[in-house]
């Protein structure tokens, strides 16, 4: 019987466990090569812009008071001096 260190029988278990998945197709092979095959995103192509019309905007108003309504008195908060601003403006 030998002794070896604990992170080389993790690190043994883990290149294992990923070797099968690799096989079985649910995760990408990893390469030594870095970063070659990623590419940048703005922000703007994942998310796009939209712009909010009165009725959007109406809509979520109204919504936000029908939460407030329902959670207030429930203890979702730790105090009411919490709910002392209205809610924050997010743009």
């Amino acid at each position: 019987m030998y002794k070896i260190p604990t992170g080389l029988c993790r690190r043994a278990i883990r290149q294992r466990q990923r070797r099968k998945l690799v096989k079985k197709g649910l995760i990408q092979p990893w390469d030594h090569r870095g970063c070659e095959g990623l590419q940048i995103h703005s922000v703007e192509e994942i998310f796009p812009v939209v712009n909010g019309s009165e009725e959007t905007e109406k809509a979520v108003n109204e919504l936000e008071k029908e939460m407030w309504q329902r959670f207030y008195g429930t203890g979702f908060w730790r105090s009411p001096s919490q709910r002392e601003c209205d809610s924050p403006i997010i743009k």
